[in-house]
């Protein structure tokens, strides 16, 4: 038994406290898996069962890459351009206002932008669109219109918001790529996302009913094979918890909302790692792994000068020797203790599924990065680079004016996910 196994095995077990239980898979750019294990159980409760490979994972944030997949597809069509305006399709967002406090959110002043929020923005999280329950004065707003998050509403109910900076000008992690699903909805005869992700995403891939869905009452084959969520205590114990995503939604939210089996998403990182892609054109692809933001920023401490963002997730622009993690390496998770990476020069991708909150919880954060240090150095190690590579960028929204170094001043929230992914 390898040291991840031993590991693994004794983070898993029966009637421990540490994980209830994972799936893992690692994949290569053929779609050829090169990894794959399941361990644990699908819930802490007395019932519960061993954990399959087929189960289904509220997936949350890793969302997100899909509905970005799904808006590029629409650049490429020349729908929408990735630096133009989303207000003629998005007039919730016309005539946003900077919110600030000049007395910690006890009074609250709003100013005018001096540009339009552009879709690239909203796929970067520098919009300025925030989450109405993270920020304080989002909260505060909230609260001087007699309102509650509205998180769980519909995406204008839940991020029809206030901006926090001028668009281009910070970054904070919010409802960007949900307000990115409402264009392609709307940029598409109003199809509905699932229905448009089925035919744009899923089948392009390979993958077969059922498909990923927002909401599994609809699907109860799908949902009788759920994770169930599990909560970290402040004493350290695990007890059932609160999905944080309704299985019958008000809204489909391209941020946050879909549930799957991890097959399913890994199916998408091999097309985005692959030498012949069938979701995006190769340019577009390049695009994705290519940093979007100015470097500079002394928020980001070493060895995070490596990090930025790309389009899609966070993304390493420099090879992280002392983790062997190679340069380029797009990643992102999921609220429930999900992660998962990219690098197209290496050809591979992998993801680890769970369900356990709070994110970012010790233990998890553990066999995480224990996950993917044994993936990088174990089973991807026998792939050579590339040669030349693909010659990423910097992109053009900071050379276009429409962002400068303050941006990546705003990049602590990526510290958790740093942490995840072994830096």
């Amino acid at each position: 038994m390898t040291n991840f196994a031993s590991i693994l095995a004794e983070s898993t077990k029966k009637g421990g406290n540490d994980i209830p239980g994972v799936v893992l898979q690692g994949i290569d750019k053929k779609g050829k898996t090169l990894y794959v294990e399941t361990s644990g159980f699908n819930s802490v409760e007395s019932d519960a069962e061993p954990i399959k490979q087929d189960g289904i994972f509220k997936v949350a944030s890793c969302t997100k890459l899909i509905t970005t997949i799904a808006a590029l597809q629409c650049v490429e069509r020349g729908l929408i351009g990735l630096g133009e305006s989303v207000y003629k399709l998005l007039p919730e967002l016309a005539g946003s206002k900077i919110i600030s406090s000049p007395d910690n959110s006890k009074t609250l002043e709003y100013a005018d932008t001096k540009k339009a929020i552009t879709l690239r923005h909203l796929l970067t999280h520098s919009s300025g669109i925030s989450y109405d329950a993270n920020h304080p004065l989002m909260v505060a707003w909230r609260a001087s219109r007699g309102e509650r998050s509205m998180m769980n509403g519909t995406v204008p109910q839940a991020f029809t918001l206030p901006l926090l900076f001028e668009p281009g000008k910070g970054w904070v992690y919010g409802g960007g790529i949900d307000w990115a699903g409402y264009i392609v909805k709307r940029l598409n005869n109003n199809i509905t996302l699932e229905q448009y992700f089925i035919d744009n995403i899923w089948k392009p891939v390979g993958r077969t009913s059922p498909f990923p869905t927002f909401d599994l009452s609809r699907h109860p084959y799908m949902k009788a094979r759920l994770v169930k969520t599990a909560e970290r205590r402040e004493n350290g114990s695990l007890e059932p918890g609160y999905a944080a995503f309704a299985e019958s939604p008000k809204d489909e939210h391209g941020g946050s909302g879909l549930a799957m089996e991890v097959s399913d998403f890994t199916a998408v990182l091999a097309d985005l790692v692959s030498d012949s892609t069938n979701l995006l054109k190769p340019e577009t692809i390049t695009a994705m792994y290519s940093p979007q933001f100015l470097p500079g920023s002394a928020a980001l401490k070493a060895p995070a000068d490596s990090v930025n963002f790309g389009l899609g997730g966070l993304l390493l622009t420099k090879h992280v020797v002392d983790v062997n993690i190679p340069q380029f390496t797009l990643a992102w998770g999921g609220y429930s203790s999900l992660v998962w990476m990219a690098n197209r020069e290496k050809g591979v991708a992998a993801m680890y599924a769970s369900q356990v909150v709070p994110p970012g919880e010790a233990k998890s954060t553990s066999l995480i990065t224990s996950f993917f240090i044994h993936f990088r150095t174990n089973i991807a190690k026998q792939f050579a680079w590339h040669g030349a590579g693909f010659g990423y960028q910097l992109n053009d929204l900071c050379s276009d004016g429409q962002c400068d170094k303050s941006v990546l001043q705003q990049f602590t929230e990526f510290h958790e996910i740093i942490c995840l992914i072994g830096l």
